[in-house]
């Protein structure tokens, strides 16, 4: 039979136990507002009508001191089930009574057997008691599971540690983390419940038996941190790294780590024939492991990721970015010559300019910089495009789609759109081979309420890349709308970092394959548009070539829809 895991869970919240299982090291507390709590009713009573789509089972007991005496107020859940489909809320945590008495009704999937593995208990001043178990349940069983709390020694204090690559916008003190506690005296507590998510800030509390214990840092980089020999009975703890020693050994490790994690998710490696990735390897490693500092590193690493010619591979170190490889191209368009042929102009901060064609009428979007988009600035274009809904076409200037935020992008493109549709595809490595990938996702570009359905030329060419080729797929899926000018510049990695150790060195690097709906990659050629405008760079010193194109098609749409009608 197909184990179905429920857990391993933390403590606090649902949310919690799932940002557990993922190591993700923040967590956020929702607040309630007054008017909410009739929604809250609500979903009571639609919680009760979906009870009958679950068995249930009992799991009741006391929780007892090593006298025997009972301890009220103990904190109990069922940490960790197997084998049947779960409803989570059903596995507490509740409060023991007076007499240390507890009970929880879980319920479970019609017909399945709930094997229980993990309750745990505690209760500020005593051990975590987390047994493991293995107790079947069907429909209506009940079972007693008591627990004996022994009393501890306080373990408390601070965890100070640099936040990670993907934290940089984050505050350290509100970020939580997952700490685990281990020692001779911990042996017959299971793993769960011996890990203890800190407060906000690093704080951390927990009573453990007298003695000493090592205490490990759990989900962070690709080294998980340890502390050996700290001594309960202590409330001011600190928890720090040691400094990163630049050793030939400690290098060559962060450096075959990363080069291991490249070598399986680096997405575009199909594409790089002729970039021979072991030899590189050979070549820079020895490089790499003579390093004396992050600078030193990064320039190695620099040197081997160049020949791979993705704008989506980069290093950072303490002192900022670093290329791997640059890429120039040419702005087939005259920002002035556009701007002065738009009036009743709407700014909408640095991200975009919406108004209206002065001599057609047609309503206009132009694009300044895709990497200032904000909700704020996106939320003006959106009103100001809807203002202009009664043009008889649209012109959506794409030409600086410089990267950025596609889901913000999405909330421009919906506009246009009556029905969901496809825009595009990905797909992820999937294996040691090169070309072995993950079935293709779908990214789909939902309808709106209200759409624009009228004709639409959408200006393209290199200044679009990275998400601004997301946003170009987006208009030139939907029926209305005709592309118009150049190729994109066809670099779209979505990277993601990987630290090197504690080297303060992250490398970033392409890990999808971003597609075309029919499942064409474009990386390195670009998205081609419907009509070619092949002007010299020459001609766009006076005049704006693509945009004289793109309204000459947009008048001749905007006559043919007349006519027809």
């Amino acid at each position: 039979m197909e184990r179905t895991e429920n857990g391993p869970v933390n403590w606090e919240t649902s949310a919690s136990r799932r940002r557990l299982r993922a190591n993700v090291s923040r967590s956020h507390k929702m607040k309630v507002p007054v008017c909410c709590w009739l929604l809250i009713a609500v979903a009571a009573s639609a919680l009760e009508a979906r009870a009958a789509e679950f068995d249930s089972a009992r799991v009741s007991g006391r929780v007892l001191d090593a006298t025997g005496k009972p301890i009220p107020g103990a904190k109990v859940l069922v940490n960790r089930t197997t084998d049947a489909k779960m409803d989570m809320r059903s596995m507490g945590p509740v409060f023991t009574a007076e007499d240390g008495h507890y009970e929880l009704t879980l319920r479970f999937g019609q017909g399945q057997t709930c094997v229980v593995r993990e309750v745990f208990a505690e209760k500020k001043g005593f051990v975590r008691a987390g047994p493991s178990l293995e107790i079947p349940l069907r429909n209506g069983d009940t079972t007693n599971v008591s627990l004996t709390l022994q009393k501890g020694e306080v373990l408390a204090g601070t965890l100070k540690v640099p936040l990670q690559e993907y934290e940089r916008d984050e505050k350290p003190e509100k970020v939580q983390r997952w700490l685990e506690v281990s020692g001779p005296k911990l042996e017959e507590t299971v793993l769960n419940a011996r890990v203890y998510e800190t407060k906000p800030g690093g704080h951390f509390e927990m009573y453990v038996p007298s003695g000493q214990y090592t205490l490990k840092l759990l989900g962070y980089g690709q080294d998980d941190a340890d502390w050996k020999g700290i001594r309960s009975g202590q409330t001011n703890v600190v928890l720090e790294l040691a400094p990163f020693v630049w050793s030939e050994t400690n290098v060559a490790r962060a450096f075959d780590q990363f080069w291991e994690q490249m070598d399986r998710h680096y997405s575009y490696f199909f594409l790089k024939k002729d970039v021979d990735w072991a030899s590189l390897e050979e070549k820079f490693r020895s490089q790499a492991m003579q390093a004396t500092n992050a600078e030193a590193l990064a320039s190695a690493l620099q040197q081997m990721l160049a020949p791979l010619k993705d704008l989506h591979v980069w290093i950072r170190t303490p002192s900022g970015g670093l290329p791997s490889y640059r890429s120039s191209y040419n702005y087939n368009g005259n920002r002035r010559i556009t701007l002065s042929q738009v009036e009743e102009q709407t700014e909408c901060g640095p991200f975009a300019i919406v108004g209206k064609t002065k001599q057609d009428g047609f309503g206009c979007f132009v694009l300044l910089r895709q990497g200032e988009a904000s909700e704020d600035n996106v939320r003006e274009a959106i009103e100001a495009i809807r203002k202009q809904s009664n043009a008889p076409g649209f012109l959506v200037d794409l030409r600086s789609a410089n990267g950025g935020s596609e889901p913000l992008a999405l909330k421009i493109a919906s506009l246009f759109c009556a029905r969901e549709i496809v825009y595009a595809r990905s797909k992820y490595r999937d294996g040691a081979a090169r070309d072995a990938f993950t079935q293709e996702h779908e990214r789909t570009l939902p309808a709106s309420a209200n759409p624009y359905t009228k004709p639409v030329v959408c200006l393209t060419g290199p200044g679009a890349v990275s998400s601004g080729e997301g946003f170009v797929q987006m208009m030139r899926c939907l029926p209305n709308v005709t592309t118009v000018g150049l190729p994109t510049r066809g670099a779209s990695g979505n990277p993601r970092p990987w630290e090197l150790g504690r080297t303060g060195v992250t490398v970033y690097f392409s890990r999808w394959v971003d597609l075309l709906p029919d499942g064409t990659a474009f990386e390195g050629v670009g998205i081609s548009p419907a009509v070619e405008v092949n002007a010299p760079l020459e001609a766009y010193r006076t005049r704006d070539p693509t945009l004289e194109k793109g309204l000459d098609i947009l008048r001749a749409k905007v006559a043919a829809l007349h006519a027809v009608k």
